[in-house]
């Protein structure tokens, strides 16, 4: 439960990417390049693209982990925030696949011209989800650490 407990808190944090935490452009970039990675999607099952190219399917069509969703911000900020979506929004499903739980999540929201629809579809092992918060706190950690090392050191003659 400790560990789920971390891992949603962190999902339902709508500043974990912020600036204020260290996470520039480059930071983001390096957990987009490591998640993609991680996740292990086969490109054809990964796509990032404008929603009117997606063909979202209606559910559980695949048998391995997939992602499709809208592009409209970097591929980290969007996947988080379509899994936290998806959650929050009661759009999930859990299903065993190949003796591992998977999840399939559905998010949902404004699309061109105001119009609210399908943004993203998701399927990959439900311990993803626990591997990407990970990741996301493997890089912050290093970046703290990193940060530390640029402090100037405490003067120990003043008064």
């Amino acid at each position: 439960y400790q560990s789920w407990a971390k891992t949603l808190d962190w999902l339902f944090d709508d500043n974990r990417f912020a600036k204020e935490k260290g996470w520039t452009p480059g930071q983001v970039g390096k957990f987009t390049k490591k998640a993609k990675k991680l996740l292990g999607v086969k490109d054809e099952y990964f796509i990032c693209a404008k929603l009117d190219l997606i063909n979202f399917p209606e559910s559980r069509q695949y048998h391995n982990p997939v992602i499709m969703m809208g592009t409209d911000n970097s591929m980290a900020r969007a996947l988080v925030r379509h899994i936290r979506n998806g959650i929050a929004h009661g759009k999930t499903a859990i299903y065993k696949e190949k003796e591992e739980l998977y999840i399939e999540i559905k998010d949902y929201g404004k699309t061109s011209g105001n119009l609210s629809g399908q943004t993203a579809y998701l399927y990959f092992p439900l311990s993803y989800i626990h591997k990407l918060y990970e990741l996301y706190a493997e890089i912050e950690k290093a970046w703290a650490k990193d940060r530390s090392k640029t402090k100037p050191p405490k003067d120990k003659q003043s008064a």
